[in-house]
């Protein structure tokens, strides 16, 4: 279960945005992102292609990005260690690094393909997939029949691919947006791909939907910030492991929130600390008091308890010769949270037990709500991504006027 602690900001509000308030809620509540049913249906295709990928696959590479690459990669890199079956990303197209990927495979007979992408058209999916395509013969895979594709029904070129060639095809609902489908297919196959539970998974979404008040503090937290002119927010996680989420957060707080025709929002920024303690902490404590702070720590993953040596745990004022690395890294939560304070900098404390993939149900599904709940309360569509859709396009026209000079 997730528990949260604040410091800073009053959260009372006036009836009558009290009242928009709860109906911001009810009307997060309705969305297919939170549908448990809905997203539940889409399992037993899931299931029985990730237990046909396990037995006939060692490795597989996600080639995706974005909303397509953040709840993978994150789940990935907290539970992929010394997995049976392998995972690997794709989400630059860039050369190097395709063909660093590809070099870690042993067996090109046995690597599985899952490309990711709700339109079916993304540019930079799709260029993957055509290099990937081009590099077959070199390689010894054959795509048409070593991949997955993962997508919302329509007429893009990955449905059209997975069409023509009957390539297996997992379903992303039509209402769920990409940056929200973490318990969709983009979410759970991967999950069932590296043998862990999505039932702890989905249970941890539903408790994330009955805690109410824990959703409700991240938002008030949120919209008192904004009121309170604080205009960039920080996420400090204090796992290495948890950096991956923590982009996901990111990228969920700027594209739904940021409208061109909306409120003034902050911008959200992501710190691992104690590694940042030592970059922008400074300027946290001494700069513009312009940040609010979310402080994200795991509380209760099993880890190997590295000792310090005695005569150095002496040295730094030890009473007991049994301090460890966890001990050192609380101490620096606890330095960094008791600064803030010293100089009235607002903070919110989130700790969950992250090796429990109810806790990544919760989390997950508690910050999507957040957003949601926020974005309608301050007016905007928290779904939509307009800024986005201005850059694919000018990058689509910087692509045929190369080939107009070309020609």
């Amino acid at each position: 279960m997730m528990q949260i602690q604040t410091q800073g900001f009053s959260q009372q509000g006036s009836s009558g945005k009290e009242e928009a308030f709860e109906a911001s809620w009810k009307k997060a509540l309705q969305g297919d992102f939170a549908n448990i049913d809905l997203l539940r249906s889409t399992l037993p295709a899931v299931q029985e292609r990730a237990a046909q990928v396990r037995n006939q696959f060692k490795d597989s590479v996600f080639v995706g990005i974005g909303g397509s690459f953040w709840t993978p990669f994150a789940l990935q890199t907290y539970f992929g260690e010394g997995a049976a079956h392998r995972l690997h990303f794709l989400d630059q197209p860039n050369s190097l690094y395709v063909n660093q990927i590809l070099k870690r495979i042993s067996d090109p007979s046995k690597v599985h393909f899952t490309f990711v992408s709700k339109s079916g058209s993304t540019l930079e999916t799709v260029a993957l997939y055509s290099a990937l395509k081009s590099l077959e013969s070199q390689w010894g895979y054959d795509l048409n029949s070593q991949s997955t594709v993962i997508c919302s029904p329509g007429n893009g070129v990955l449905q059209t691919w997975s069409q023509d060639k009957q390539i297996p095809q997992l379903e992303i609902p039509l209402g769920v947006g990409g940056r929200f489908s973490a318990f969709s297919a983009v979410g759970t196959f991967p999950l069932l791909l590296l043998n862990r539970s999505v039932e702890d998974f989905f249970a941890g979404a539903e408790k994330a939907r009955s805690e109410k008040a824990h959703i409700e503090s991240l938002c008030k937290y949120s919209l008192s910030s904004f009121e309170n002119n604080f205009w960039i927010t920080q996420l400090w996680t204090y796992s290495q492991s948890l950096m991956p989420v923590a982009q996901w957060w990111m990228q969920l707080w700027s594209e739904s929130l940021a409208k061109k025709n909306g409120v003034r929002v902050s911008t959200p920024m992501v710190c691992c600390g104690p590694r940042d303690h030592h970059s922008t902490f400074q300027q946290l404590m001494e700069g513009e008091k312009d940040k609010a702070i979310f402080v994200l720590q795991d509380i209760g993953r099993e880890r190997e308890h590295l000792s310090l040596d005695p005569l150095l745990a002496e040295s730094l004022g030890a009473s007991a010769v049994d301090w460890d690395l966890e001990n050192i890294l609380q101490a620096s939560v606890e330095g960094f949270c008791g600064a803030l304070e010293s100089r009235d900098i607002p903070v919110l404390k989130m700790a969950l037990d992250f090796s429990k993939l109810s806790a990544w149900g919760e989390f997950l599904m508690s910050w999507q709500l957040a957003i949601a709940q926020m974005g309608h309360y301050l007016g905007v569509n928290p779904f939509d991504q307009p800024g986005v859709e201005t850059g694919k396009i000018l990058a689509r026209q910087y692509l045929k006027s190369m080939k107009s000079k070309e020609s």
